[in-house]
């Protein structure tokens, strides 16, 4: 039997409270008594805590919210609120909330979820984030990746990057400036060459990370380029003198430059070639540095690490 949409709103205000129970009666909401609230578009929640189970039923309940508001809202964890932002797909705008004050980590590997309003929101009010993982980044998303960096400053120790498609050299020059971020001592940036090897473009994967590297990184100790191939050729059109350029100029105090080839396919033609492709030295001046540490193979939970002779 469906409930009124007036009754649940009674039970919801006699049990505003008590966590607990609200979420024992979510338990027993029918999919139909939810999609009374599929045409709300605008939600305000105010003066509440949210645990895990409570962030589940209300992300569930209004599917299509497109501005939240949240006022005085408590949440258990900064990984429940991160869960309670991105549930809602069609999020367009996120306000009056501060984030979470002791958040120092955010991870975003896919771009399933907006993620423009929740970086929109951590900018406006940055905490003191230290590590930052977004990957996958659309061109659309580039401006505000861009103001989260410049808010973030000197706090950002670690960032974890990579571009979906072929992002513009330009749209990243112009909008991705980590020159503000003065103690970034990580850097990690990954290029998938498998998905362009064999097509014609003016633009190759690696422009834009080429493009990220632009100013000088004076705290920078270590870096990574991740490349996602399938087989050894695409391996081969990275334009490493660029890289190297990049990192042995810009990265003066660099400590170790690690090059990760992850994919799967004729595996036995990586390792075949390893040791030629170390011995040519694709990165000389970091090689020279002694910053160059070699070839790292990775697939699935395989690794295999070849130092330069």
């Amino acid at each position: 039997m469906d409930i009124p949409f007036e009754l649940i709103q009674a039970i919801v205000e006699q049990l505003a409270d008590s966590s607990k129970a609200l979420h024992a009666c979510a338990l027993s909401v029918t999919d139909t008594t939810l999609s009374l609230f599929n045409h709300i578009r605008a939600l305000s929640i105010a003066e509440c805590n949210l645990d895990i189970h409570l962030v589940l039923l209300v992300s569930a309940a209004f599917p299509h919210i497109r501005h939240l508001n949240l006022d005085g809202v408590a949440f258990a964890s900064p990984q429940s609120l991160h869960t309670f932002v991105a549930a809602f797909a069609d999020l367009e705008s996120l306000r009056d909330h501060p984030p979470p004050p002791r958040l120092h980590t955010i991870s975003y590997k896919t771009d399933y979820v907006p993620r423009t309003p929740f970086l929109r929101w951590i900018s406006a009010q940055p905490p003191a984030l230290e590590h930052l993982t977004l990957q996958q980044l659309t061109p659309s998303e580039l401006q505000s990746t861009g103001a989260l960096l410049q808010a973030l400053g000197s706090n950002l120790k670690s960032l974890d990057i990579s571009f979906k498609g072929l992002s513009s050299p330009a749209d990243v020059s112009a909008h991705l400036h980590l020159g503000a971020n003065t103690c970034l001592h990580t850097l990690t940036m990954h290029i998938a060459l498998r998905h362009f090897y064999g097509t014609r473009h003016p633009r190759s994967p690696a422009d834009a990370p080429l493009a990220l590297l632009a100013p000088t990184f004076p705290a920078l100790r270590r870096a990574t380029l991740a490349l996602h191939v399938s087989f050894m050729s695409q391996f081969d059109t990275l334009d490493w003198g660029a890289f190297d350029v990049a990192f042995s100029r810009r990265a003066p105090n660099l400590e170790t430059l690690t090059v990760q080839v992850h994919g799967a396919g004729n595996w036995d033609a990586f390792e075949t070639h390893e040791h030629e492709h170390v011995a040519n030295a694709p990165m000389p001046l970091c090689q020279a540095r002694g910053t160059f540490r070699g070839l790292e193979f990775v697939r699935r939970s395989r690794s295999h690490l070849s130092q330069p002779a």
